[in-house]
């Protein structure tokens, strides 16, 4: 399930973002996504059917009492209705793989196979009640970018004969960019999924579950740096010494399996390992508890604006790499003799200084539970973050620093480009649309069943932000 899942998503966002589509190597590794996708499928069906009977307990039947009652699971239970979408949209993927062709199309195509993984991060641990939204965050970052780092390696080894000496050292290098991304995602994610479930150094220490969070943090950063350093080595010698050494390129990949291997193995352990917090409710849980699934937090008072704090690792991650980015452009910008004002600089740190406090600090932490909260946390991201991020200009930084392709692929400055000169984005600029449709998004979440679902679920919360 995970390599059909994995290799889906490393041959589409090759294709999106490394590969020349003019190249025999964007076909390949599209045919490489239809094959997960399609295995892809297949294991999430298997897996559909086994789950239902492990929860219903009856033994499997050709009878209409069995088919009705498997009906009823995949239609009307949650648990049923999570790997009904499981299943559905990798066959749809399967299906959209072999028939579209289009770059821009293939975007969508990755979105939708990136969303099948979403039922995943709602079930297991992260299904507890115990820091349910922190949980939801940590898992499908894991899982995303797991898939990234693991599809990616795969999609190279089939890659790996189609490409020249020269061109398979700069799509290694595209890829390492990736997986240095990915790694820091997934080891971030990992380590505040883990903390959530132990609750304790102690019980980090002297449980089984806690003993295997360490010792999967402790691989993962390991073996990762080794990932890295062996890495860059076989590049470097791979450019020097071109088609004379391919086995240096099998050494990196026997390398990185090893570290994808070891670590997958530990978390397939965790999935199975009882957490040191139960993932139940207590029987004298308040009504608030069991409407929320969490303790209230304290009574709100003006110092509590500043000392209550509810960590959403999603909004810690871009903040942080929306600023190291905006950072290492200007850096670039200048250290090859250009300006840049200080002023936009200032503003879009702090704009993300803002938006990391209102997505981390007291309105995250009060906005479940008082509605004035909920306000302050809405205006705030609708009305000052981006007066502060629009006049900052990441969009010209990023098309003054980004390398331009030459090859034919579409790296981020061309799908940047593409975006900005598109009609659609023409279109909802026009200050009369956009007001328009600020006016009209109030209206429309404010006096439908929107707002119920952003107050109740992590992911209509999460959905709201964006």
């Amino acid at each position: 399930f995970y390599a059909g899942a994995a290799t889906t998503i490393g041959g589409l966002l090759f294709a999106v973002l490394l590969l020349a589509k003019p190249k025999p190597e964007f076909n390949v590794a599209l045919d490489v996504a239809a094959g997960g996708a399609a295995v892809w499928t297949v294991a999430a069906a298997v897996t559909t059917y086994l789950t239902f009977l492990s929860v219903s307990l009856l033994p499997p039947s050709l009878g209409p009492e069995f088919g009705q009652v498997f009906g009823n699971y995949l239609l009307n239970l949650e648990l049923g209705q999570a790997w009904t979408y499981a299943t559905l949209v990798p066959a749809i993927v399967t299906i959209l793989v072999f028939g579209v062709r289009n770059h821009t199309a293939l975007v969508f195509v990755l979105l939708l196979a990136g969303t099948g993984l979403v039922p995943l991060a709602l079930q297991g641990h992260a299904a507890g009640t115990a820091g349910h939204g922190q949980a939801v965050s940590s898992l499908g970052l894991h899982l995303v970018f797991a898939s990234v780092w693991v599809g990616g390696l795969i999609v190279l080894v089939f890659l790996q004969r189609t490409l020249s000496s020269d061109r398979l050292v700069v799509i290694l290098r595209r890829y390492s960019t990736l997986a240095l991304v990915s790694f820091v995602v997934v080891g971030a994610s990992g380590a505040i999924n883990g903390s959530v479930r132990v609750g304790s150094i102690e019980a980090l220490l002297t449980t089984p579950y806690g003993v295997l969070v360490v010792t999967k943090v402790v691989a993962l950063v390991g073996l990762g740096a080794f990932g890295a350093v062996n890495r860059r080595w076989v590049i470097d010698r791979l450019e020097r010494r071109g088609a004379t050494a391919p086995h240096l390129f099998w050494w990196l990949a026997v390398a990185e399996l090893a570290v994808m291997g070891i670590a997958t193995g530990v978390g397939a352990g965790l999935a199975r390992t009882q957490t040191p917090i139960p993932q139940v409710l207590p029987p004298e849980a308040t009504p608030a508890m069991r409407l929320t699934g969490e303790p209230m937090p304290p009574e709100l008072e003006f110092s509590r604006y500043f000392t209550e704090w509810k960590f959403d690792i999603l909004w810690i991650l871009i903040p942080a790499f929306l600023a190291f980015f905006y950072l290492a452009g200007v850096w670039r910008l200048r250290h090859r003799g250009d300006k840049w004002p200080v002023y936009r600089t200032i503003l879009w740190l702090t704009g993300l200084a803002v938006l990391f406090y209102v997505t981390n600090g007291a309105p995250n932490v009060y906005e479940r539970y008082l509605f004035s909260a909920h306000m302050i946390a809405h205006m705030t991201l609708a009305m000052a973050v981006p007066i502060m991020l629009a006049p900052a200009a990441p969009i010209t930084l990023a098309l003054r620093t980004i390398h331009k392709r030459e090859d034919g692929s579409r790296g981020m400055r061309e799908w940047i480009l593409l975006f900005v000169h598109s009609r659609v984005a023409g279109i909802y600029a026009n200050p009369v649309v956009a007001a328009a449709i600020f006016a009209g998004s109030l209206w429309a979440f404010y006096f439908t069943p929107v707002f119920r679902w952003a107050a109740e679920d992590h992911i209509g919360h999460t959905l709201m932000i964006v």
